[in-house]
């Protein structure tokens, strides 16, 4: 048995969508064309914070537009959140990933009056809800305007609460999620009985719980329109149940259409649908209750207008003792708005039952003009008989004549009589429905009010209650400043600092501070700060911080101070690290030159000391005496280090500004070859290292990324498709115009020896029988070209000669005769290859990476940006890249290994590669 794709019960949860209906006369739905700002609290979360929707819908009302924003929060999740989704004929939005920034992904789901920001996995975060007030009022008017076509005030897309009385005539009340109209959550697990579906293990195993119950899809186009069907209409259909992928059983069901007219319930009259349906258990897999072969009839009275179930019974045959009662019985009472007004069963027939109404007092008034013309003209005749004005009668048929006249006259007052009294009855049963009309009217509208009334208390609770809880959130902020600040300037170094920045506003404000104040309190301010004791109570200094709190524009003024103390902080930090790597480098530079020297053990141990060992200090007066240090020691072993890494050149990398966390990376690292096939011994860590950089520093989620490590054939076409079919899971992962796409390869690429193309090598190939079994690079170029992606970027560390830095890939060639004709990437795309088609790509046995991959995440990182081979101006450009392959990359192949290795760049070279910051150092 398949497992269900949502909980979905009920043989009517699509069936009754169809009679509904729209609530205007209008083709289109109210809220077409609608836009709403809504505003509203992140519910049960970890944090307090203001949630806003901005929803906008299409100008047929199918569609709508969501952005999602948590202003309070915008320095830590960064972004809004939006999404594009369907809207169904009942106001249903289909669930869209709406996820703000950087937190777990939340949902829009909901209503059009009562759209909603769910949390599908649950967690510390809560969600929001909105309630579209002018909408609510549009669709209020709508419904006035309709007449006797809808049921004031009441549709499905608003309702809450389904309120029944069982046979004992106890209310059961079953609460209505906002997540969609055709499912419906219990509170106290009863039996639900509403238009959509049923819960609480019903409709079928009886007494269960937990259970996901799916009608067939194969089934639902037969039923869509099964209610507006002729009556006798029949259908057939299975629903498929599952609990804990441990109890599966088929319900197989049997439903009649019996007949569409107005009949009354509960002494009100109902524009009905009846439908029966029978239903049996078949094809259980395991049950420990004995329900194979249960069987059930049950009957329903769904009101035309609304869809709403109003009567409902069922019988059960072979129920088991753990099952229901063998008979259930459920009436609708009334049904509740997500506003709070509530509708009571009468408000879904007042306008038939007057009309009803109006027909009955007239066919009573009829009958009585009848009845007493027809007594009018009996008396006339009686008249004219006593005048003598009657006809003559044959003397031989008058005692007979006279006899027969008699009876005749003896029955017609008798009917008369009967009639009379029927007219008389009628009119006393129209009488006192109107006064039952009337008296339900007065108290419904009695009741309304009183629950208005509470609303409004209600209301005005929760506003003193915000009110309170606002003012006093106020207050712990202002507490939380206060001592953070007193926390702050209790070190002397971030008192003078202040005093700094008191120095520099008064020069750009000279007239918005009392001189009186200012004079007397600065100078001592500044002996104190010298001195000590500037940070106890009654000190000038903590006067002149009280005095400035209240200085309008100070307070900005001294956070963009602080700011920029940070930056120019973290600034001097990076160059220090950069000033101590670079000393440590020259150091392990001359032990590797003769480690033999009788002073190699003291370099070793000033390398120790200094190498990595600073990276977590954060104090620059510590970190620039160690640097002090570590020069005088390097000095003393004849090594001079002058100049210092730029400030530009020195700073790492950060991730790009669009769409970050939507980035998608494929990344393979060839190493273990089969048979006779030289292994790539680098290609594992130059794949780990080129993850590390697009997560750390691109900021693309781990989620995103295509990990592959000795990728056989089979994954790379997985990964990147076929011929005729680039929909990988590169495609899967991506989002349309959105996402910045990564490819990194590592491993052997090789020449076709009969057409001459290039190819990525997997592991389970063999570089004889490219054509067969590698992967053309044109097709890779192909399928990346028909992504709809935001940029793609691919890097190749792995040359197309046939050689390699462990020997000849194919037997009997010399790498000069096997050239490859390199393919042309699609407009738009960069990428960077290792080496030129007949040349060799080589390795960095000291770094443990490909010499290409090695030098290109150093370029990456920054250092394609100094001023060497750069501008300067933070961003790393494919021209900037080049240059610097070529400076470093090249003069070491040619230096450590006698080759020439030349990297080849196709794209813009004037597009950027990434942009630098000094966020976040390269680790």
């Amino acid at each position: 048995m398949r497992k269900p794709t949502a909980t979905f019960c009920l043989m009517f949860a699509v069936l009754l969508g169809s009679i509904g209906g729209s609530l205007s006369a209008s083709e289109l739905p109210y809220w077409a064309g609608h836009k709403a700002v809504l505003f509203s609290d992140l519910d049960n979360a970890s944090f307090d914070t203001e949630c806003n929707l901005t929803i906008v819908y299409s100008a047929d009302g199918k569609q709508y537009s969501a952005s999602v924003d948590f202003p309070e929060k915008r320095h830590f999740i960064l972004s809004k959140g939006q999404c594009n989704g369907s809207v169904d004929k009942t106001g249903v939005l289909e669930r869209q990933d709406c996820t703000p920034g950087t937190i777990s992904q939340r949902d829009i789901i909901g209503t059009v009056l009562n759209p909603i920001l769910d949390n599908p996995g649950g967690g510390r975060g809560g969600r929001c809800t909105w309630a579209d007030e002018a909408l609510l009022k549009k669709r209020d008017l709508i419904l006035a305007e309709a007449g006797g076509d809808s049921v004031s005030g009441v549709d499905r897309a608003s309702v809450s609460k389904l309120i029944y009385k069982d046979e004992d005539q106890e209310l059961v009340e079953f609460t209505v999620d906002g997540s969609a109209p055709h499912n419906l959550s219990l509170s106290d697990g009863e039996w639900l009985i509403g238009n959509f579906v049923h819960s609480g293990g019903a409709p079928y195993s009886p007494g269960h719980g937990n259970l996901d119950t799916e009608l067939l899809q194969s089934d639902r186009k037969d039923i869509q329109n099964f209610l507006t069907a002729p009556p006798g209409s029949t259908i057939k259909y299975v629903v498929e149940e599952e609990w804990n992928n441990d109890y599966s059983m088929e319900w197989h069901l049997n439903a009649k259409l019996a007949f569409r007219k107005p009949i009354e319930v509960s002494g009100v009259r109902i524009d009905a649908v009846k439908v029966v349906i029978n239903g049996t258990s078949k094809n259980g897999t395991y049950s420990s209750w004995a329900e194979e072969g249960l069987k059930f009839r049950e009957s329903r009275i769904i009101d035309r207008r609304t869809g709403f179930t109003i009567k409902f019974i069922r019988n059960w045959e072979n129920i088991s003792s753990n099952g229901p009662n063998k008979k259930q019985r459920l009436i609708l009472d009334s049904v509740v708005n997500r506003d709070g007004r509530r509708f009571f069963l009468e408000s879904f027939a007042t306008k038939i039952s007057q009309r009803q109404l109006a027909m009955d007092q007239s066919l009573a008034e009829n009958s009585k003009r009848q009845l007493e013309k027809r007594l009018n003209n009996k008396a006339g005749s009686e008249s004219a008989s006593r005048s003598g004005q009657t006809k003559p009668v044959n003397p031989t048929q008058k005692n007979k004549g006279g006899a027969n006249s008699d009876r005749s006259a003896e029955k017609k007052d008798a009917a008369l009589e009967n009639a009379r009294a029927l007219a008389q009855a009628k009119v006393q049963a129209a009488e006192k429905k109107k006064r039952a009309l009337e008296k339900a009217k007065a108290q419904a509208k009695v009741q309304a009010a009183e629950k208005k009334k509470r609303a409004l208390e209600n209301a005005r609770a929760l506003a003193q209650a915000k009110v309170q809880a606002a003012e006093k959130k106020k207050r712990a902020l202002e507490k939380a400043k206060t001592q953070a600040q007193a926390k702050y300037l209790s070190k002397r170094s971030n008192a003078e600092h202040y005093l700094a920045v008191i120095k520099e506003f008064v020069k750009l404000n000279p007239s918005v501070l009392d001189p009186m104040v200012i004079g007397g309190t600065y100078g001592p301010s500044l002996n104190e700060v010298k001195k000590g004791g500037f940070n106890k109570p009654g000190s000038k200094f903590l006067k002149l911080v009280a005095y400035m709190e209240k200085i309008e524009g100070f307070d900005g003024f001294l956070q963009k101070q602080n700011k920029k103390r940070a930056e120019n902080k973290a600034t001097k930090l990076v160059e220090l690290r950069s000033e101590i790597s670079s000393v440590v480098d020259a150091l392990k530079a001359r032990l590797s030159a003769d480690p033999l020297a009788p002073d190699a053990y003291k370099l070793i141990a000033l390398i120790k000391k200094f190498d990595k060992r600073l990276d977590k200090v954060v104090n620059v007066s510590v970190l620039q005496k160690s640097r002090d240090n570590l020069v005088v020691s390097a000095a003393n072993f004849g090594i001079s280090v002058s100049g210092t890494v730029t400030k530009k050149a020195a700073q790492p990398v950060q991730a790009r500004s669009a769409a970050k966390n939507h980035g998608v990376a494929v990344i393979i690292g060839n190493k273990n070859y089969s048979g006779d096939i030289p292994d790539v011994t680098f290609a594992h860590n130059d794949a780990k290292a080129m993850k590390r950089y697009v997560m750390d520093f691109l900021g693309f989620r781990k989620g995103n990324i295509v990990d592959l490590r000795d990728a056989s054939k089979a994954q790379m076409e997985s990964a990147f498709g076929v011929k005729g079919n680039y929909k990988g899971l590169l495609w899967q992962y991506l989002r349309s115009g959105v996402s910045d796409v990564v490819v990194f390869y590592s491993g052997h690429g090789v020449p076709g020896l009969k057409d001459g193309r290039g190819y990525l090598l997997p592991v389970d190939s063999h570089p004889q029988t490219a054509e067969l079994n590698g992967y053309p690079i044109d097709l890779l170029y192909e399928n990346l070209g028909k992504l709809a992606a935001r940029s793609v970027m691919v890097f190749i560390d792995s040359c197309f000669s046939g050689g390699s830095a462990n020997g000849m890939l194919v037997k009997a060639a010399s790498p000069v005769f096997l050239r490859t004709t390199a393919p042309k990437p699609v407009k738009g795309m960069t990428v960077v290859t290792a080496a030129s088609n007949d040349q060799v790509a080589s390795w960095d046995e000291k770094a443990k990476h490909g010499l290409f991959t090695k030098y290109l995440l150093d370029g990456l990182y920054g250092k394609a940006d100094g001023k060497r081979y750069g501008n300067g101006d933070g961003r790393i450009t494919l021209g900037e890249m080049k240059a610097y392959l070529d400076g470093e990359m090249t003069y070491q192949a040619r230096r450590r290994f006698g080759r020439v290795q030349e990297v080849t760049v196709q794209g813009n070279k004037e597009g950027f590669l990434t942009r630098l910051s000094t966020s976040s150092p390269r680790p």
